[in-house]
């Protein structure tokens, strides 16, 4: 990611179409990133990260988010090579994160990345935030493996303990997929979202009903960028669309669409005082 790639017509004209847009495995450090600024938008920066004198660094985010929308916006502690960020107006609250792993073998791969997610969605949970959307570039391929734990029917998770806070999918249909193959970080996503209540939305939503390709190369396609929620953002999400006419990435934009307000109300004056300290 360049100065002047940025600034080209089709990438800046995607930027101006969102208020809220992540740019993901940039390989910018923090203060390259801060400097990639856009007119009109707040940056939020993860740097790129590097193992030592040579080669490239890996990773790197940088969160657009539209100034009408601050303070609306916060940016909160969260697991990974992420960027999280709360969004708090009229008594509701979400939160929105864009995620990076490296693929499997690489010197950067995390593979611990679904531990310290874990840990962050119970976090959220206890604070009482039940929409959560997650961007998440981390070569997973979940093919078309079923992401739905419904109640009555067997699941090869059923013998491992379950948070507090978990919840049966609601009545959620399957979800498509072009890509076939499932590798076995994609398994381990699958668990994580079982086990957490929440969903894939890719190849679920109008807009994205064949669950098309994100990674488009000469080596293979592949759908690898995903957006995932929790129950209650995944009911709200109105399309999603996986942008294939930005030519300057392997990885195609995959855009979605959320009502606003968004998230759960705070409890009021009265209910937090019923509810005791936290």
């Amino acid at each position: 990611m360049s100065r002047g790639k940025l600034d080209q017509s089709p990438l800046r004209e995607l930027i101006a179409q969102h208020d809220i847009i992540g740019l993901v495995e940039t390989w910018k450090n923090t203060a390259q990133g801060e400097e990639l600024s856009v007119d009109g938008y707040t940056n939020f920066v993860e740097g790129a990260v590097k193992s030592g004198k040579k080669g490239r660094k890996s990773g790197g985010i940088i969160v657009y988010v539209k100034n009408k929308l601050l303070p609306a916006v916060s940016r909160i502690h969260g697991a990974g090579n992420a960027v999280w960020l709360c969004y708090e107006k009229h008594y509701h609250r979400a939160v929105f994160a864009f995620l990076y792993n490296a693929p499997t073998g690489s010197n950067y791969a995390d593979e611990d990345v679904f531990d310290g997610l874990e840990t962050t969605v119970a976090n959220l949970k206890d604070d009482g935030i039940d929409d959560l959307v997650i961007y998440a570039d981390i070569n997973c391929r979940t093919g078309e493996l079923d992401d739905r734990v419904r109640e009555g029917e067997p699941d090869d998770r059923v013998d491992l303990p379950l948070p507090e806070y978990y919840e049966h999918n609601p009545e959620v249909g399957p979800r498509a997929s072009r890509d076939k193959v499932a590798n076995s970080r994609g398994y381990d996503l699958i668990d994580f979202l079982k086990a957490n209540s929440m969903l894939i939305v890719n190849g679920r939503v109008a807009g994205d009903s064949q669950g098309e390709f994100t990674y488009i190369s000469d080596s293979g396609n592949s759908m690898i960028d995903l957006c995932i929620a929790t129950y209650s953002a995944y009911s709200q999400v109105r399309q999603l669309e996986v942008i294939r006419d930005i030519h300057d990435s392997d990885h195609c934009p995959v855009s979605y669409e959320l009502p606003t307000p968004l998230g759960n109300p705070l409890p009021s004056q009265d209910e937090a005082e019923n509810q005791g300290p936290t």
